[in-house]
């Protein structure tokens, strides 16, 4: 069984293991706005609005396989960085061993891997599983977050799983970036709330989001 986790900076994916009390969802009040309809992922709770400063020289791609070793060092600093608050070390250890076991293979497909790209650097990537329409990976270098990255990544896989006639975007996404998601339109659904990654319990909240025609 796959595994998936996502934390602005993850989305891996993950064998369940057991039910775990429900985090909960921010409501407007706590995430700085109404709820806009529309892995585990991490990402890197962008601030919205005009504080998300977009760079205007970023590109979206899809990944290469010579650029899996610097993803793997961008999605250890991305979970090191943005899940250090809700993760001990050896959780943390965990998501990217699971990442570093598979990635290599993954870029090859049938996975859609997307990175963002900034004068010649990858700060970001993201990627798809398009029969499940899951969301299974979305990282943030720790230097670029809080730009916006994580939310172009995001509109790149929702507009990817569009095109291949997808109603909805899931994954099972990390603590720390349950208040992006929301934001984006996620909202909380049924499934495993704790997850293994290299034999280590994991703790994620399972969301959709709705996706517009």
């Amino acid at each position: 069984m796959h595994r998936t986790f996502a934390c602005p900076g993850f989305s891996a994916i993950w064998t369940p293991l057991f039910p775990a009390r429900r985090p909960s969802v921010p409501g407007p009040e706590q995430t700085g706005g109404p709820r806009r309809p529309g892995s585990w992922c991490q990402n890197e709770g962008v601030r919205q609005g005009s504080a998300a400063r977009l760079p205007s020289s970023l590109d979206i791609r899809a990944i290469r396989f010579e650029d899996v070793p610097e993803i793997l060092r961008l999605i250890h600093r991305a979970v090191e960085r943005g899940c250090r608050h809700h993760y001990d070390a050896a959780q943390r250890a965990a998501v990217y061993v699971s990442y570093a076991q598979n990635l290599f293979i993954e870029s090859l497909g049938p996975l859609e891997t997307v990175a963002a790209e900034e004068a010649g650097r990858l700060i970001g990537v993201a990627q798809l599983d398009p029969p499940s329409a899951r969301l299974r990976a979305l990282f943030v270098d720790g230097a670029s977050q809080q730009r916006g990255v994580g939310s172009a990544l995001l509109a790149e896989v929702e507009a990817r799983a569009r095109r291949r006639g997808a109603t909805r975007l899931h994954g099972a996404m990390s603590l720390n970036a349950i208040p992006f998601y929301a934001r984006a339109g996620f909202r909380a659904c049924p499934g495993a709330e704790r997850l293994i990654a290299a034999g280590v319990s994991v703790p994620v909240l399972r969301m959709e989001k709705a996706l517009r025609p």
